[in-house]
């Protein structure tokens, strides 16, 4: 993905309250819960109406890249430099959001550390760990201001942890 284009992504996002991380962990988490109805997906963050046809249509490319697993796989470490300059002071918030769907709403509402940890005893042992760590990670972030190693971190697992949930399916609707 080209700095352009995610430059591009981050303004439109922008013109209605949203940016590119939380586009980004939106778009994923829902790919991730097989819910790849762009429109669908789109109308949870932006009204689609306010938008031209050419700002839609970058939206609906970089929706479409992030099903492509293997390529972000494969470009990981050029995604994570260039997703990285649009790191701001809501990051780790918007970065949480991929997590919502491996999460019972129940369990995410009691915000009781164990009733979580005990929620995503259903997946294996270094799925579950690497969100637990990644979350821990992100609470982390919020309280300090030098975090960009952090959200780096995050956004490595996110990745991975795209490509490897998508073995597991689901058809959970994430907002």
């Amino acid at each position: 993905m080209k700095k352009i284009i995610l430059k591009i992504i981050d303004e439109t996002a922008k013109k209605q309250d949203s940016d590119l991380i939380e586009t980004f962990s939106v778009y994923l988490a829902n790919i991730v819960s097989a819910n790849e109805d762009f429109e669908r997906v789109s109308l949870k963050l932006f009204d689609l109406n306010r938008f031209s046809n050419n700002e839609i249509e970058i939206l609906r490319d970089f929706f479409d890249s992030l099903k492509e697993g293997e390529y972000l796989i494969s470009h990981k470490e050029e995604i994570i430099e260039n997703f990285s300059m649009f790191f701001n002071e809501k990051s780790a918030d918007n970065l949480a959001l991929f997590f919502a769907p491996f999460i019972s709403r129940d369990a995410l509402l009691s915000q009781n550390p164990n009733k979580i940890r005990n929620d995503l005893l259903k997946y294996p042992k270094e799925i579950s760990e690497a969100i637990i760590k990644s979350l821990e990670m992100l609470s982390l972030a919020k309280k300090i201001d030098d975090n960009q190693e952090i959200l780096k971190e995050v956004l490595n697992t996110i990745i991975i942890l795209n490509v490897v949930m998508k073995f597991f399916g689901g058809d959970n609707d994430i907002k």
